[in-house]
């Protein structure tokens, strides 16, 4: 005789309760303050939402009327950069105790320098600045920096040496001389 087995009602998980909790809510502010409301802990609401703890806290601080506070989230901003999400910032001030700024991308790709981070740079609007990636980062700097980043890469002149000029020079007559040689050869070769 087959064994008969009594169900179990099947319970919701959390992550299923906090689904119908915010269904309907508009924006994640609103999620926060709903699922802060029911009980649950800020990292748990950050891990469900896929946000920073810092933003649930701020969320949840300014609902009740504490102070905010920023920090830069480097490690939440690389989860967000592994899932190719695009993070986009809630402040655009220069941390000049951490050296991190955050700004926010606009429709046509471009970023805003705060005026803060125009002086720490020594650059003024219409004023070009050099960029470059490394690894993955962007780093933007002055004219001064940049020529100090090419000088780390170009050895000291030791007297002694051969001057570049003049092995550049010396390779460019070398090459003139083999295009002339070949264009004598085909000329002969076409009369």
């Amino acid at each position: 005789m087959p064994r008969r087995t009594r169900r179990v009602p099947r319970v919701p998980s959390d992550h299923e309760r906090m689904a119908a909790l915010v269904e309907g809510q508009p924006t994640k502010a609103a999620k926060i303050r709903k699922l802060g409301a029911a009980g649950y802990k800020r990292q748990a609401i950050a891990n469900f939402l896929g946000i920073s703890y810092h933003h649930v806290r701020n969320v949840l601080a300014q609902a009740s009327g504490a102070a905010p506070v920023y920090a830069p989230a480097v490690s939440q901003v690389a989860k967000i950069a592994e899932r190719g999400a695009p993070y986009r910032s809630q402040t655009t001030a220069f941390g000049a105790e951490t050296g991190v700024a955050r700004f926010e991308i606009d429709e046509q790709g471009r970023i805003t320098l705060t005026p803060e981070l125009l002086k720490i740079l020594d650059a003024a609007p219409s004023q070009l600045i050099t960029a470059y990636l490394q690894d993955g980062e962007l780093r933007i700097m002055n004219i001064e920096a940049m020529l100090r980043f090419v000088r780390r890469g170009v050895p000291p002149w030791q007297p002694g040496e051969p001057l570049w000029s003049d092995e550049l020079i010396a390779e460019r007559r070398a090459e003139a001389a083999r295009e002339d040689e070949e264009f004598k050869r085909w000329r002969n070769k076409s009369s």
